[in-house]
Formats: structure tokens, sequence, C-alpha cells
């Protein structure tokens, strides 16, 4: 077996080039080291960042939902079913679930608006409609959100909040029924 590998070849092994490899591999690892750690760092901070995010809609019970222009699906927040009396499996996240709960007095304002945003009128959209709860009724909710752009500009992605604001909106109507009932006694 030893026959095979003479002295000479044995001498002849170039511990320079096995030197630079091992220079060459330590200095790869090194590196792979560092961006690791980087990696590390930045999956923290995304992670802290994603807890503030939460902490603050759970804080102010916003719904969410996230629109993917390109490939038209929607994801709806487990609360923004909820503002509506539904659990999270109760609704699919589909464009037609809002649609067809959206009150058909609202439906082009929204649509108007979300389209305005979209196509650069508004810096973000914004807009007040009623939603169709679960128990037949409806709900007064602000929705507000934000486009994502691609390189080019163009709209791929839209993601904002929904806020319950039917208490406010009921106290703004009942106010606006008892100023017109003061100014018809006012009138006579």
């Amino acid at each position: 077996i030893y026959s095979k590998y003479s002295s000479a070849t044995i001498e002849k092994i170039d511990y320079e080039l096995i030197l630079k490899v091992l220079i060459v591999a330590f200095i790869i690892f090194l590196l792979l080291l560092y961006r690791n750690r980087q990696l590390k760092q930045h999956n923290l901070e995304t992670d802290k960042l994603k807890e503030r995010l939460e902490l603050a809609l759970i804080g102010n019970s916003d719904g969410v939902w996230d629109r993917d222009l390109v490939s038209n699906t929607l994801y709806l927040s487990p609360r923004w079913k909820e503002i509506l009396g539904y659990s999270d499996i109760e609704l699919k996240n589909e464009i037609d679930v809002w649609r067809k709960r959206v009150h058909p007095d609202d439906l082009d304002s929204a649509l108007r608006d979300i389209k305005d945003h979209l196509v650069g009128k508004t810096e973000f959209y914004e807009n007040v409609h009623r939603l169709k709860h679960k128990r037949g009724h409806w709900v007064w909710v602000l929705d507000r959100g934000k486009k994502i752009v691609d390189k080019n500009g163009k709209a791929i992605r839209m993601l904002g909040t929904q806020t319950d604001i039917t208490k406010e909106k009921e106290m703004q109507l009942k106010f606006k029924h008892q100023q017109q009932i003061i100014d018809r006694f006012m009138i006579v």
C-alpha cells in the first residue's frame, strides 16, 4: 500500500498552496459569520418592529386588511372580521367578502376613494362607510390605507386599517337630528 506513494511524492506537497487555501477558507468563514450576525440583528429589529405594530393595533382595536393588487388577493385580520361579528374562520379572505358587505349607498364612494389613491390623486386612502354586521345591522367604519408601489411606480399592494366608529357616528347623527328639530322650532 505504501509503495504507491514514494517519499518524493510526499515531499512535493505544496505547503504554500495549502496555507493559501486555508487562509481563504478562514476568511470566507469569517465573512459568513459576520453576515449571520447581521441577519440575526436585522431579524431582531424586524421582530421588535412587528411587535410594536401589533401592540399598537391591538391597543386601538383596529382591524387590518392587506390587498395584493398583482394576484388580486386579500387578507383580513381576525379583528377586521370580529368588528362585523364573525370569527376568523367564518369569513374567507376574499375581496367579495368586503364588497358584499358594504352598504349600497356607500360602495361607489369607497371604490372611488380607493381608485383615486391607486392612481395617485390622494396620498392616502380614507373613507367612512357602513358594513353589514353578522346580526344584520350596519357598522360604521373608518377605512384608511396606503398603496405600495414597485420600482416603476405601479401600485402592487395596498394595506390599511379599519376602525369601528359606529358609536361616534350614531352620536353625530343624533346631534344632527336634534339640530334639525331645534332649527324647525326656531323658524316657527
